[in-house]
């Protein structure tokens, strides 16, 4: 192995510690990063530091090991957590892998065994994860995700192209960009591109045979991601049917890494097709009332549509801490969790829209909250 795997020593006693990090030294592809001393610091040293490699003790003060290896292992999936137990329990150790942990060994432990168990566990992740890797390539299937408001103004579109910008920049991720709004889209403006050819052209030519053909109507943009434009006139949106859009999603799914539909603020066909067909919903709000009102409206129709809340995401966008309206009251008024908040930043996105280019692109944006807040998104979702 080429490549240098970071390693995070948890264990509550100093002398054992030490003496794991000394024997770390000796391997020429390993370097440890840090040290905690208990589970909640060793969560917080993996999210700080991340680490390949977490060597967990079990018995521990604040958190334990089998706790901490639960949280790590569901929150950080490419951490590889080896446990350290004094323990020599069958029912033990089998919690400890239940948790997540992909190795254990026991202690005291001698530095042949310590270096062969820390070794094959590694070489047998990566393995395990580059089968993954190309069965998933194989099996190629984008994950669809909406974004949609009750209400107008809410500043979905923008978020959606910023959204699928920062994918498209993920492990170099392939994205499509549907205008789901069919009568006042709004995704040709933001990416900067007239609209040769948009999705009435290719349902007029039923242009679903192939990728190959549909790639025809798709437009490329300087930004990385593909898109497919909304009709060029409102009254041509009833020509699209819940049909061409199953059909468009079919044959996409099978091209791209991630599909972000930037939808209307209506429930018609289309905008219920796209949602009935979604994996992930990005219900966009503002905190005022009108938006709330909306909001709380919206919410009930995904219900009684039998979405459920792994599905249907509650986003606020422009959020404010001074708001009259808390993050708190929202979620009692609503009955429902808020997923993620995008901070107040207006000049920012104003100035990107009128300018025509993506907050990422424009070197005095950077590093503003909106685009933090975009990243950590991605993070969270992918």
């Amino acid at each position: 192995m080429d490549k240098k795997f970071k390693i995070l020593v948890v264990d509550d006693n100093d002398m054992t510690r030490e003496s794991i990090i000394k024997i770390i030294s000796m391997i020429d592809n390993f370097q440890v990063i840090g040290e905690a001393v208990d589970g909640v610091d060793a969560i917080k040293k993996t999210e700080k530091l991340s680490p390949d490699v977490v060597l967990m003790d079990i018995n521990m003060p604040v958190m334990d090991g089998l706790q901490a290896t639960e949280e790590i292992s569901k929150n950080y999936p490419h951490v590889v957590v080896i446990i350290m137990s004094v323990q020599d329990d069958s029912d033990y150790l089998k919690k400890a892998m239940l948790s997540g942990a992909k190795e254990y060994i026991f202690k005291p432990f001698s530095t042949d065994d310590f270096v062969n168990t820390v070794l094959k566990t590694v070489e047998k992740d990566l393995e395990r994860k580059s089968k993954i890797s190309i069965v998933n390539k194989e099996k190629k299937s984008a994950e669809i995700i909406s974004v949609f408001s009750a209400k107008g103004g809410t500043g979905k579109s923008v978020l959606a192209f910023n959204f699928a910008l920062k994918l498209s920049k993920k492990e170099g991720n392939k994205v499509l960009l549907i205008d789901g709004d069919f009568l006042f889209g709004d995704v040709g403006v933001l990416v900067d591109e007239k609209p040769i050819k948009t999705i009435e052209n290719l349902v007029d030519d039923m242009a679903f045979e192939s990728y190959a053909i549909m790639k025809e109507y798709i437009t490329e943009t300087s930004y990385n991601i593909d898109t497919l434009l909304a009709p060029k006139r409102p009254e041509n949106a009833e020509k699209i049917t819940k049909t061409n859009i199953e059909e468009i999603l079919k044959i996409t799914k099978k091209e791209y890494d991630y599909i972000i539909i930037d939808l209307g603020t209506n429930y018609n066909n289309s905008t219920l097709t796209f949602l009935d067909l979604s994996d992930q919903i990005f219900m966009i709000t503002l905190m005022d009332l009108m938006s709330i009102k909306n909001t709380k409206i919206g919410i009930d129709v995904m219900k009684s549509l039998d979405y459920d809340t792994d599905k249907l995401k509650l986003i606020v966008n422009q959020y404010n801490k001074k708001n009259n309206i808390s993050a708190t009251k929202l979620k009692k008024y609503l009955n429902y969790e808020v997923y993620f908040k995008v901070p107040e930043d207006r000049k920012i996105i104003n100035d990107s829209i009128n300018i025509g280019i993506p907050v990422s692109k424009v070197k005095s944006f950077r590093k503003s909250k909106f685009e933090k807040a975009i990243m950590d998104l991605v993070a969270i979702c992918v």
